[in-house]
């Protein structure tokens, strides 16, 4: 979806779709990959290398023939703006840095 906000909504949508679970794991990865990229003059790992990175790992097609080159550009963007929108996309968000609280969100 070429339009920012477009694309924005319809990943909204979809997430809210995630079973519970799933959505816990979703907003705590992104939170801390959200903070670690705050850092990203230390580290080089703001949010489009992140996504870029972490993207390929958490999107994949439901199927790969192993006979051609895999898209990796699409989870790229679509986990950089987790990343990016974090807050927008779980505003009941826990610190990241509170690991043992978000830890314990995650097992309940």
């Amino acid at each position: 979806i070429a339009d920012i906000n477009a694309r924005l909504q319809a990943m909204w949508q979809l997430a809210q779709q995630l079973p519970k679970a799933n959505s816990r794991n979703l907003r705590y990865l992104m939170e801390f990959f959200n903070e670690l990229s705050t850092n990203s003059d230390v580290t080089k790992m703001g949010t489009s290398n992140l996504g870029l990175v972490i993207g390929p790992n958490l999107l994949w097609p439901k199927t790969d023939d192993g006979g051609g080159m895999v898209d990796t550009r699409s989870p790229a963007i679509i986990a950089e703006a987790f990343i990016e929108h974090v807050h927008w996309f779980f505003p009941d968000h826990q610190d990241p840095t509170c690991e043992f609280h978000c830890f314990y969100m995650l097992l309940t």
